[in-house]
């Protein structure tokens, strides 16, 4: 109901091929429009009471039903990019890492970032106030 408020929708959902990442997808909103109207023509084909303010749930990913395989909405995407996701952990999770496995991290990161040797990183860490 709100997509014709909108330009482009951005979906962003867990990636399944980078277990670490967030999988960011836009999408011009009359491409989904479009899908979610066709949707609900089928919909309301196989089920004439079916009210058009119910839900209506469409896959991200192709779908396999029988020999048919059905397009997901991905393939409507304009653009598609993997972020990364936050490495370090919050204050409340259960497997937040010490000071020294979170500097060592940093160094292991910041070394592979720019083709260093670890032992040639050093890090610094201040608060300011």
């Amino acid at each position: 109901m709100t997509l014709p408020d909108f330009r482009q929708i951005v979906v962003v959902t867990p990636s399944a091929e980078h277990p670490n990442c967030a999988e960011v997808l836009g999408f011009k909103r009359e491409d989904l429009i479009t899908a979610f109207d066709a949707s609900l023509a089928a919909r309301k084909k196989r089920n004439p009471e079916f009210s058009p303010s119910a839900p209506i749930f469409l896959p991200l990913d192709s779908h396999k039903r029988g020999e048919v395989t059905k397009p997901g909405l991905k393939e409507l995407s304009t653009w598609e990019v993997d972020v990364p996701l936050a490495s370090v952990a919050s204050p409340q999770s259960p497997n937040r890492e010490g000071m020294k496995q979170f500097v060592d991290r940093i160094k292991r990161e910041f070394a592979e970032l720019y083709g260093a040797e670890e032992k040639d990183v050093d890090i610094q860490i201040q608060i300011k106030r």
